[in-house]
């Protein structure tokens, strides 16, 4: 009964969105909206220099001997993942839904897999698989900077991510390659596990009666300004590398869905798509490296952060506002700014 209650609540919470008249102060007909929404979306992409990417550290997986090059595909998996595909999720581009994907699994999977296996071995994704349909959420109906997008890429990408996505994961999770820190996206982590051991931390610092200053940290756009050249190297460190690596690029084009109008497709420079099956994994590799030469304690779920200090007297505060500067590089260097 809980489930079904819950599963009610996330169906009628996905409902059109209805967009006032942003930033504009117009009142603007629905693919108007779509082009100002998609706009704004391109504006927070990252332009990276190609010329100077940065060097991965051995701290979190540079020295990784264990490599992710291939890996193998075959009809019988492509055909369970297209059963196991939820019949009320939306379709991409190419239109086709995950209910008649699931009628027909048996029918294509073969296909599919070959497919899977070219695309793999050129690094040529197909067009339908790098493009993606983007609605909206929203925080202020007002301002364009309040919404941001929910990827709807295409089903049957969705299943081929979901194959390398299992040999991604086990890749990590085999060779601990993700740092403890990281709560998001995690076999055996959740929200509650990262409040868990923050609590457990602070009971015992209060108990022995020391202060603890605490800093919490929101990156913004975060998923949006992943710059994808930076990605690959740190892809790279982590042992993913050859045609695994080659073929994880992320969306190329997107454009808005609006009221049934569409904003023109605009190219894609930086980001990996919320929504899609392999963007989060990705985004937990490329903030791995946030840990790195800290001295306070962190805790991340996916981008939000938080740092802990025991700070006693002006050099524990220092300690504090070295670690805080050295997250405030890291952004900037991943920014490309």
């Amino acid at each position: 009964m809980t489930e079904s209650l819950f599963s009610y609540v996330r169906r009628k919470s996905k409902s059109n969105v209805k967009v006032g008249s942003l930033s504009t102060g117009q009142v603007l007909i629905s693919d108007a909206k779509a082009k100002v929404l998609n706009d704004f979306f391109r504006s927070m992409f990252t332009k990276e220099d190609d010329t100077d990417i940065p060097v991965p550290d051995s701290c979190f997986g540079g020295g990784c001997e264990a490599k992710l090059v291939d890996i193998v595909i075959d009809a019988e998996t492509v055909a369970a993942k297209l059963r196991n595909l939820k019949s009320d999720k939306a379709a991409g581009d190419d239109i086709l839904s995950p209910r008649s994907l699931r009628n027909i699994s048996s029918e294509i999977a073969s296909p599919v897999a070959i497919i899977f296996r070219k695309s793999l071995d050129t690094g040529c994704i197909p067009r339908d698989w790098s493009k993606c349909n983007s609605t909206v959420q929203k925080w202020n109906r007002s301002q364009a900077e309040n919404y941001y997008p929910i990827s709807l890429t295409s089903q049957i990408c969705k299943v081929v991510e979901s194959i390398l996505i299992d040999e991604l994961v086990q890749h990590l999770e085999s060779n601990k390659l993700l740092h403890n820190s990281q709560h998001g996206f995690c076999s055996g982590h959740l929200c509650a596990t990262n409040l868990l051991t923050f609590l457990e931390t602070v009971t015992a610092f209060v108990n022995d009666k020391v202060n603890i200053d605490t800093v919490y940290l929101d990156l913004a756009k975060a998923f949006d300004k992943v710059p994808h050249q930076h990605l690959l190297s740190k892809l790279k460190a982590h042992g993913v590398d050859g045609l695994v690596c080659n073929w994880s690029k992320a969306v190329s084009q997107q454009r808005v869905c609006l009221d049934g109008s569409y904003s023109s497709w605009r190219p894609v420079w930086s980001g990996v798509p919320q929504g899609s099956v392999l963007g989060p994994v990705l985004f937990l590799i490329f903030i791995n490296n946030l840990d790195t030469g800290l001295s306070s304690k962190i805790l991340k779920y996916a981008y939000d952060t938080k740092i802990f200090h025991l700070v006693m007297n002006h050099t524990d505060g220092l300690g504090l506002q070295q670690d805080l500067d050295s997250i405030s590089n890291w952004a900037r260097m991943a920014d490309g700014i």
